[in-house]
């Protein structure tokens, strides 16, 4: 049997990119949101983590943050299974799927995908995966990575750009009438179809399925305009690095506060080639090579640079959310930030004591709990899908639900 791979190709990239979304009218009731972010080198543990328990200050990192009082760090959350995997456990950061360095592995579907899941229709855009580069820390239920926006510009076009209603209108009835030719396919292929070859056309037919639900969900959406926003893109200039970060946390908010999505990841990935510059280094350094610093003193002191650097850029991002006041709170209240990595310790490829850190999203905050013992970060997002109204009995590799956000 044959199926044009081309037309399965369209359809599956279609499904990352929904490129038609809207302003959505404000709800009266704020909706809940939620945003993954994955620092893929961690932070430095020493200025990461408070030294006493109940005072956010006492962090070399934290103390300056404004928000704190609607923020908790959470400490000794590890992922099974990463011994060996060392920055390849960057793939398993939102699912816990084990082992991500071994030959032929299969990862499983990100926890922002069942959120996303929950409400598809509701906005815009059911979820945006960002990334500052073309890596994503999201996967569909396939276990494939979705491809990321790693563009500010292309991200601020499909978010509130003029849209060619005309173009994207034939468009939509163009990949309709492929649907339904590859619909026409399948079933005569499935009459003659053996066991392995039903199976295969299973697969296909769950794509499909997708494909048209996007064309649906873009269709639902293309009379509605989006929303009217000033363009809050900086320049790169000369610090790159800290205006990319700016740039998409800066869209993101905006996404949440005009309703056009509710569930966003962005993945913050270290390059091997590229030094960056941060205010107060001279010159540029590599951020990967810095995260090896073996304890070297010099290593440390231009490492940290970077790191505050990203975390200014986070403060921001949480103090903005702040400022939009909602019908139940602020954005912030209604958002769940949920800030972390796969590496707890860079420098050693370690994966145990992950920085973990949960702003706003209306719970209970505590400045710093660390797990009586080590305990797999699945089950703070096995929390998080029941807290969500998703009643998963498991979820990657959890043993339990925690009990942390009140």
């Amino acid at each position: 049997m044959h199926i044009d791979r081309r037309d399965f190709l369209r359809a599956g990239v279609a499904l990352p990119f929904m490129p038609s979304l809207m302003a959505a009218e404000t709800p009266r009731t704020a909706p809940r949101r939620i945003v993954f972010i994955c620092n893929t080198l961690g932070f430095h543990s020493k200025y990461w983590y408070p030294t006493e328990a109940g005072d956010l200050s006492s962090s070399e990192y934290l103390k300056g943050m404004r928000t704190t009082h609607k923020m908790s760090v959470l400490g000794n959350f590890y992922h099974p299974g990463m011994e060996t995997s060392n920055h390849l456990s960057e793939k398993s950061f939102l699912t816990g799927a084990l082992h991500p360095e071994t030959p032929g592995f299969r990862n499983t579907t990100s926890i922002d995908q069942l959120l996303a899941r929950e409400n598809p229709q509701k906005t815009r855009f059911p979820h945006l995966c960002l990334s500052l580069l073309n890596r994503s820390c999201a996967w569909d239920k396939s276990g494939s990575g979705i491809a990321p926006i790693h563009d500010e510009n292309v991200l601020f076009n499909m978010l509130f750009g003029v849209l060619d209603k005309s173009a994207r209108r034939a468009r939509l009835q163009r990949d309709q009438s492929i649907a339904d030719a590859l619909h026409r396919d399948i079933m005569d292929l499935g009459k003659h179809a053996g066991v392995d070859d039903a199976r295969k056309l299973d697969e296909y037919l769950s794509v499909l399925n997708e494909f048209e639900q996007q064309i649906s969900h873009q269709s639902k959406w293309l009379n509605t305009d989006k929303p009217v926003v000033a363009n809050p893109i900086i320049p790169n200039g000369q610090y790159a690095f800290e205006a990319k970060i700016r740039n998409m946390l800066k869209l993101a908010a905006l996404a949440l506060q005009t309703d056009s999505t509710r569930v966003i990841t962005l993945n913050m990935p270290f390059t091997n080639n590229s030094a960056i510059a941060v205010p107060g280094l001279k010159g540029k350094a590599g951020w990967h090579n810095l995260s090896h610093h073996s304890g070297q003193p010099a290593k440390i002191a231009k490492l940290k640079l970077i790191e505050e650097s990203i975390l200014r850029n986070l403060d921001q991002f949480i103090y903005d959310l702040d400022q939009v006041k909602e019908e139940n709170g602020s954005l912030l209240d209604n958002t769940l930030v949920v800030i972390g990595s796969n590496m707890g310790n860079a420098s050693g490829h370690t994966h145990n004591n992950l920085p973990i850190l949960l702003a706003g999203g209306g719970i209970r905050h505590v400045p710093y709990r660390a797990q009586a013992r080590p305990t797999p970060l699945c089950n703070l997002y096995l929390e998080i899908l029941n807290h969500y109204g998703i009643p998963a009995p498991e979820f990657g590799s959890s043993t339990a639900p925690s009990s942390l956000l009140g």
